[in-house]
């Protein structure tokens, strides 16, 4: 119990340590562009915008909407019961007026604080057409691994793999 009310108090620490929490992927965006902690990079493929948000379409929901849950029991005696804990993640892909947004959340048991409704935002993009056969692509991410790559090659074509869930934190 005591460890559980460390970990509480120490998120909360952290998450207040860290200002406001956006709730929208505008306000990740936003805060993403002002801050040298996240990380920002944008690139073209040399493919229409329909076919890269037909891919992304497919392949963001697919590969990067999960459940991972772990059972944790006592070690040799210690403790008094078995526990069930977990992440949830959402990922979606919007498409409106021209251009396209893909978001990719994550959200794990009891947190501390208002927090948008699907979980804390770690990746957000914004995917447009340039030109017929062109399309760009602004990435946008926190804490999160081997996303970027994969949004790379499902825009190109050239990578249609998912990435590891257990690699990604």
């Amino acid at each position: 119990m005591i460890v559980k009310m460390i970990a509480v108090t120490g998120t909360a620490v952290l998450l207040s340590a860290c200002g406001t929490v956006p709730m929208t992927p505008a306000e990740y965006k936003e805060i993403a562009k002002g801050s040298s902690s996240y990380s920002k990079e944008s690139f073209e493929v040399k493919r229409s915008f329909a076919e890269v948000t037909k891919t992304l379409s497919k392949k963001v929901p697919e590969c990067l909407t999960y459940d991972i849950y772990s059972t944790r029991r006592p070690t040799i005696g210690f403790g008094s019961s078995t526990t069930k804990v977990g992440d949830t993640s959402k990922a979606a892909v919007v498409t409106s007026g021209g251009k396209a947004e893909v978001t990719f959340q994550k959200r794990w048991d009891n947190p501390v604080g208002p927090i948008p409704k699907d979980g804390w935002y770690y990746f957000v993009a914004d995917v447009y057409p340039v030109a017929k056969d062109r399309t760009k692509v602004d990435m946008y991410w926190r804490g999160v691994d081997l996303i970027d790559t994969a949004m790379k090659g499902w825009a190109s074509g050239d990578n249609m793999g998912c990435p590891d869930p257990s690699q990604i934190f």
